[in-house]
């Protein structure tokens, strides 16, 4: 799809119309990208993981759920576990569009963790953005910007903390 010059999949449009007006409808989305039909809309939002428009104009505008912290100074990814709240910034757009390139999180590693919240990871390389998941006794791990990848954080990964606020700049 062509949207202002550029080359744009249905989901990147869908962003740029959401910015454009957040109060857009699923019908003028679908009227917007030349679909006929809302369910279309809708097939594109399954596909990126959303279970329907309110959560993905939430993550497109950038209206995360936040928690307060407790006041403190910011400390860095390397900090220690229990240590007081820190702030992250994303370097690639691979997050997109949940977080974007140069978006900057607040991560508490001292939050309790809940079904489907956002935390930040330690891998080998470099951090990753997933979604902390707890089935009965067993947690999980799934990565944002690729759901196929799953991981135990019991032997995969070190959760660094719980982002509990996002900060992006327009």
């Amino acid at each position: 799809m062509n949207f202002g010059g550029l080359q744009l999949n249905p989901l990147e449009k869908m962003i740029q119309l959401v910015r454009r007006d957040p109060a857009i409808t699923v019908s003028e989305l679908a009227s917007s990208l030349g679909y006929s039909e809302e369910k279309s809309v809708y097939y594109w939002l399954d596909k990126a993981g959303y279970s329907g428009i309110r959560e993905f104009k939430r993550d497109v505008l950038g209206e995360a759920r936040e928690a307060e912290l407790e006041p403190g100074p910011l400390g860095t990814p390397d900090s220690k576990p229990g240590a007081n709240p820190f702030a992250y910034t994303i370097p690639t757009s691979e997050y997109a569009p949940l977080f974007f390139q140069n978006d900057v999180l607040i991560v508490d590693p001292a939050a309790e963790l809940h079904n489907g919240d956002y935390v930040l990871v330690s891998q080998v390389q470099s951090p990753y953005i997933m979604r902390y998941h707890r089935i009965d006794d067993r947690q999980f791990l799934v990565a944002v910007h690729d759901p196929r990848i799953i991981l135990d954080p019991t032997t995969n990964a070190t959760i660094l903390g719980r982002i509990s606020k996002l900060i992006r700049t327009f």
